[in-house]
């Protein structure tokens, strides 16, 4: 899964990730319910990127099928500037991973993601550029 904003995903920079390791195969756009920043449209939230390595077997790697591509929930940015909705992070790590495997977030912020993780009983190892975190 890889977060992203209109100008990058406008911009094409998304399209860095060369196709034969990563494909992208869907796209989740969140919906904060509060105004951000922009120069025209006014943004209220984020895109999620969900990438996948070949071959592409979305039954065999993704268990929960009602996980909607527009996704509204309110984030407190009182927590940290970038957050993400934590509802979306569980719902996909719980879609895409086993009790006991391994998730990593190596721009973890907030620290939401080892949040979910932990909660549903997975392994967490992330960082972020002010704090270091993991736990087994």
């Amino acid at each position: 899964m890889r977060w992203t904003d209109k100008f990058c995903l406008c911009e094409g920079r998304h399209l860095s990730i060369p196709s034969d390791m990563l494909k992208i195969v869907d796209l989740i756009v969140t919906d904060n319910a509060r105004l951000g920043m922009g120069y025209r449209a006014r943004c209220r939230g984020d895109f999620l990127l969900v990438l996948q390595k070949p071959p592409i077997k979305a039954k065999a790697t993704w268990t929960d099928h009602a996980i909607s591509d527009r996704w509204i929930e309110k984030v407190d940015r009182k927590l940290h500037p970038h957050v993400k909705p934590i509802g979306l992070i569980a719902r996909l790590i719980d879609a895409v991973t086993q009790p006991g495997d391994l998730v990593v977030d190596p721009a973890a912020g907030g620290f939401g993601v080892m949040h979910a993780a932990l909660t549903l009983e997975r392994q967490f190892l992330g960082c972020d550029i002010a704090y270091t975190g993991g736990a087994a």
